[in-house]
């Protein structure tokens, strides 16, 4: 491992002694929960006899592993919610996200992709607003109905 580096933000790191970080040999060097992390498997995706996908994770040799999914259940960060200019910029086909376009290199493909994301998201914003006074008009008319037949 040495030599590798994580890409993002790891919230978990395992402390070894220093004399145990390549082949580790006791639990000053995690022995136990180094190897249940080697060997820990997700679900197999390929159906089994019955059509279902097999566990693999077994009911063996995980323990250490379930604690620890436990823990950062409990107590490590949750993740931030998206803000709104993030959501709707996830709703936007993936060729006119700001990504895309920061990537593109013809100037004026750029430009229409620029465009192409300016509609899109007036076009969102228009149909979210219809849906609101579309609610509204229909409140008001089952109150204006409500108060002809004589009820409030």
């Amino acid at each position: 491992m040495a030599g590798t580096w994580l890409m993002g933000r790891p919230h978990f790191y395992v402390v070894v002694a220093d004399d145990e970080i390549e082949s580790p040999k006791t639990s000053a060097g995690m022995v136990n929960f180094r190897a249940e992390i080697a060997a820990y498997r997700y679900i197999n995706a390929d159906p089994g006899r019955l059509g279902m996908p097999q566990v693999v994770p077994y009911d063996f040799f995980n323990h250490l592993i379930d604690a620890q999914r436990m823990v950062a259940a409990r107590w490590f960060a949750n993740i931030a919610p998206l803000s709104s200019d993030e959501q709707r910029e996830l709703n936007l086909p993936e060729a006119i996200r700001k990504a895309a376009i920061d990537a593109e290199q013809n100037p004026d493909r750029k430009e229409q992709l620029h465009y192409a994301h300016e509609i899109f998201l007036r076009r969102q914003s228009m149909e979210s607003l219809n849906k609101q006074t579309s609610g509204r008009r229909r409140h008001r008319l089952a109150e204006y109905k409500k108060l002809m037949r004589g009820g409030i």
